[in-house]
């Protein structure tokens, strides 16, 4: 709560963001890249369940649930450690912007004019990274039930994020 801070943030679709963590967890353990955040220690054990179940999005999801709700519920999370929904939206009602992912260019290039923020930069800023294809393993399909059940149990987060999307 400084005088002379700003605050922002990047939201983006719950649904889009999980199924983009599946693909990165997939690649992950695909690649034999172990990996080790905060909240997780996905591939940092030989017997990890998720090594026996990262081909079939429905388990995979499941277990994100029931074992990592953080990573699951990873917008909630991020404004409400305790995933309260109404702690979650007075906690992001206090942020000055919040951006868009999809409409991020476009919206953080504003920021920048309104706030009259000048920051040096480099040719090709705020241009979009490009990942590359190399070593990309082909997704499994998820599911029409399993979408539906998903967005079901992303609601919380659907109902924190829905006056800015």
């Amino acid at each position: 709560n400084q005088e002379n801070s700003i605050s922002f943030t990047v939201i983006r679709d719950p649904l889009a963001r999980l199924i983009s963590k599946y693909k990165m967890d997939l690649n992950l353990i695909k690649n034999n890249i172990l990996r080790s955040f905060h909240t997780t220690n996905l591939g940092m054990k030989i017997n990890d369940p998720v090594k026996n179940y990262i081909d079939n999005p429905e388990l995979y999801f499941r277990n994100l649930l029931e074992n990592e709700t953080r990573d699951f519920y990873g917008i909630l999370s991020t404004f409400s450690p305790t995933f309260n929904l109404t702690e979650a939206q007075e906690n992001l009602s206090r942020i000055d912007y919040v951006f868009k992912q999809d409409n991020l260019n476009e919206m953080f290039k504003d920021f920048l004019m309104k706030e009259k923020v000048l920051i040096p930069f480099h040719s090709g800023f705020l241009s979009r990274a490009h990942n590359s294809n190399e070593n990309k393993h082909k997704m499994p399909d998820i599911k029409a039930n399993t979408l539906k059940w998903l967005r079901e149990k992303l609601e919380p987060e659907y109902k924190l994020i829905s006056k800015y999307i």
